[in-house]
């Protein structure tokens, strides 16, 4: 490329190299050459050099067609994050559960109670917990197997018995519920072993907490043995709930104060954000 005598001039010194890219960048067009910027400039009156900017080059409109395809790019085509891709396969037990547990988030808590055939009241939090249905009215939640395989207490009275309860925890259950997390042999119950005050269910022979905010009252609807896991599909009988909770038919989550489950933490309620109902756009 030849450049008239009459081009830009240029000082000597540390401003050359920047009034080089100027000139490139007004002046010139890049060429791309080896995934590399490459830039035309001028030296002297005859002779052109090319000086290369070792940095990948992104995506930069060239012609009319390339901007308005540019465009119609998403953030994450432009932006190009660094993005990991794991196989579960290759996670140890802990891991798995350490990682799944931390993707899902938040997750409500089912404090489950239970009645062992021996008759002793259990109760426990379970964090992979929701609705399924309506009509009918299901929740499912998993509960996976302890320390070589055996059966937690919760999933054996729910298999053996078929009835449990589910409640709500909320901010002034954290610590109680937290710490009925703990591993209780089956003959201690945890109501007794942390002062929790007992009730029992009206539709169902369940226990529950006396003071919880909202409890549905379940019996067994089906049990899915995921082999490490029992996911338990469970049929709300009767839910009940403080009164002063409710509003047009449904409870107030301002007013109930849920806590749900992060990975290895817990969670109040945050900021709301209440949109109208969505509609087609034409």
């Amino acid at each position: 490329m030849q450049v008239p005598k009459k081009g830009i001039g240029f000082f000597a010194g540390p401003l050359f190299a920047l009034q080089l890219v100027c000139f490139q960048l007004q002046f010139s067009r890049p060429f791309i050459e080896g995934g590399r910027f490459v830039l035309g400039c001028l030296v002297s009156r005859k002779h052109i050099v090319v000086s290369r900017l070792e940095r990948v080059v992104r995506s930069r409109g060239r012609t009319g067609e390339d901007e308005d395809m540019q465009k119609h790019r998403t953030k994450d085509t432009q932006k190009q994050e660094a993005r990991v891709r794991i196989d579960p396969e290759d996670l140890s037990k802990l891991e798995a559960y350490r990682l799944m547990t931390s993707v899902i988030v938040p997750r409500p808590i089912a404090w489950v109670g239970t009645r062992s055939a021996g008759g002793v009241p259990n109760l426990a939090p379970f964090s992979f917990f929701n609705g399924v249905s309506t009509r009918p009215p299901i929740v499912s939640i998993s509960v996976s197997r302890g320390r070589g395989g055996v059966l937690k207490d919760t999933a054996r009275n729910i298999l053996e018995g078929g009835e449990l309860s589910i409640s709500v925890v909320t901010r002034r259950d954290l610590r109680s519920m937290h710490e009925s997390s703990a591993s209780y042999p089956p003959s201690e119950s945890e109501f007794e072993a942390l002062g929790i005050p007992v009730a029992w269910c009206s539709e169902v022979n369940a226990p529950r907490p006396a003071n919880a905010a909202v409890v549905m009252e379940c019996r067994l609807h089906q049990a899915i043995d995921l082999e490490s896991t029992h996911l338990i599909l469970a049929r709300v009988m009767a839910y009940d709930i403080q009164e002063e909770l409710l509003a047009e038919g449904a409870v107030d989550p301002r007013l109930l104060e849920p806590v749900g489950r992060l990975g290895g933490s817990y969670a109040e309620l945050g900021e709301f954000h209440e949109l109208p109902r969505a509609s087609r756009r034409e």
